[in-house]
């Protein structure tokens, strides 16, 4: 499970470990954003410092409605307790969580200043 809490600013965050390919790792406090679609964004000097690879680029559609080119890089996480490969947006300003990292999980935020922020593995479903 991760956790994290509700910041003053009124926004979940939650802290992992990032590890370039080098084997260099930094932890990461990152904004809960339900509107970003990837995995998570770091900002520039966060990315040379991890020497993580360049995958290529991607057009983002920013909440304004501008579109931008993104540089894609590969790095991994430390996550719920396994090491996860993932893509990285290059962008700037507060690392942020995208919903691509909670596939599979549960994000339960209590709205309340310096309330928890849990992330939990959900169980294994059967069809019927």
């Amino acid at each position: 499970m991760i956790v994290g809490q509700v910041a003053t600013e009124r926004e979940a965050v939650v802290q992992f470990r990032v590890t370039g390919p080098a084997g260099a790792n930094t932890d990461i406090i990152a904004v809960v954003d339900t509107g970003f679609t990837g995995h998570l964004t770091l900002p520039q000097r966060i990315i040379e410092a991890l020497g993580l690879p360049t995958f290529g680029s991607r057009t983002a559609l920013l909440a304004g409605g501008q579109k931008v080119v993104l540089r894609v890089f590969e790095g991994s996480v430390e996550w719920d307790t396994e090491n996860r490969p993932i893509q990285i947006l290059e962008a700037e300003g507060s690392p942020l969580l995208g919903m691509a990292m909670l596939r599979g999980f549960r994000l339960t935020i209590d709205v309340m200043e310096n309330g928890p922020v849990t992330i939990e593995k959900l169980g294994v479903q059967t069809g019927a």
